[in-house]
Parts: C-alpha cells; structure tokens; sequence
C-alpha cells in the first residue's frame, strides 16, 4: 500500500441508493443518479424499509494498488431530511442519521445502512447527505448530497 500524502483534498461521491421493504426483501429497489426509481417505484406506509447508501471516495483507489490512509482519522456518516409534499405546510425535517464510522485502508468503496424508516402516506421529498469528516474536530473534509424529489408513499 502506498500512503496517502496529507494534503491531498479527498471526494465523495454517493453512487446509488437501494430500497429494501420489507428490509428483509431479496429484490431492492435501486435509485440511481438521476433519481430514477427502478424496478418499482412505490413503498407501502404499513411495512417498514431499509435504505443502503453507497459511496465511493475515489482518491482512495489508485488503479490495482490500495492506499493508506496513514495517521489521517477520518470518518464518514449520514443524514436524511424528509419533507412531506402532500402537506403544503410542511417544511423540510431531520428523518435519520448515522453514527460516525472510520474510513478503512485500502478501501475507497463503502455501504452506509440506515436504520429502518417507515412513512407516512403521501408524496416526500428525500434528501441524503454523506459527510466525509476529520475525527479529531468533526471538521467536514467531503460532502455529496443526493435528492430524490419524488417518493410515493402509499
């Protein structure tokens, strides 16, 4: 493994998101970039759901060679705001978080687990944000968002 030099800047990228309900279901429903829903594009209100977030942080990929991370502590987690559009009153709201987890060598590809959700009824808009941050001072090294601006929820 060859260091990674402390200055270079790091990026996160989210990739996919995947839908799983029930949580314990084999098919997932993949969200990709654009925001599309595929194979179905509905969730039920009475089953709760699973939602996997991936990312990648590509300077930790040097084509065939992993990197080190070296003595850089660094942990990423996520957060996801929910906004309910069938409620014209309703704004934007914390709906999950991740705790904290540490960045590992050699890995520069990870899969971030939320706990499982359940929803009301309606139309939401669902916003992901993946923080890429310094452990010692929580400062934010990387940031990448995701929106998916249509969520039907019947």
């Amino acid at each position: 493994m060859k260091p990674l030099p402390p200055a270079i800047s790091l990026t996160l990228e989210i990739q996919h998101l995947r839908l799983l309900q029930p949580s314990t279901t084999q098919t997932p429903k993949f969200i990709d970039r654009s925001g599309r829903i595929f194979p179905d594009p509905l969730l039920n209100s009475n089953q709760r759901f699973s939602l996997e977030i991936y990312v990648s942080v590509p300077e930790l990929e040097s084509e065939l060679e992993s990197v080190e991370l070296g003595d850089r502590p660094l942990t990423y987690r996520a957060q996801c705001y929910l906004r309910n559009l069938t409620d014209r009153s309703s704004a934007s709201s914390p709906f999950a978080e991740t705790p904290p987890k540490p960045l590992s060598s050699g890995r520069s590809h990870y899969a971030i687990v939320l706990p499982e959700l359940q929803l009301s009824r309606g139309i939401h808009l669902l916003q992901v944000l993946v923080l890429l941050q310094d452990r010692n001072s929580a400062k934010p090294v990387a940031a990448s968002s995701f929106e998916l601006p249509w969520l039907q929820v019947l």
